[in-house]
């Protein structure tokens, strides 16, 4: 059982960030590091976000796991063990339903910690550059 929780776990964990991914005022590609930081340390933003996880975990925690369980077990080739159709991940773990409220508490602290870090990202693009440069000029030729 713990195998399957585990399993079940990282599918959920995997799938959550999909809908934040795709809202606007994500950062496109080649935007500069600072307008990501300018977004990250929106308070507006940080709450849309926090209240949008807060809800996605409610689901999630809400969904069957059955058909979960089907498609660890085809994936991973070993049998999981029979779960209810009615099972959902609050149901085998009532714990967890804090879980999206500890989410919708703590999105805006980690959102304005990435902001931060973004910052020193941005100091570190031109070492990084260069090394990717020299990296790239030391590499055999593909064949």
């Amino acid at each position: 059982m713990k195998r399957l929780s585990l399993t079940l776990g990282a599918a959920l964990a995997l799938s959550a960030p999909l809908p934040l991914a795709a809202q606007d005022g994500a950062p496109a590609e080649g935007e500069p590091l600072s307008e990501m930081q300018a977004t990250l340390a929106d308070p507006a933003k940080q709450q849309r976000i926090a209240a949008t996880l807060r809800v996605l975990g409610e689901v999630l925690l809400d969904m069957p796991l059955a058909p979960l369980a089907d498609m660890a077990e085809r994936i991973t080739g070993e049998a999981m063990p029979d779960v209810s159709p009615h099972t959902t991940l609050r149901s085998m773990a009532p714990e967890a339903s804090r879980l999206p409220e500890q989410l919708k508490r703590g999105t805006p602290r980690a959102m304005a910690a990435m902001g931060e870090m973004t910052q020193a990202l941005e100091a570190l693009l031109p070492a990084l550059r260069d090394m990717a440069n020299r990296l790239d000029e030391a590499a055999p030729p593909a064949r």
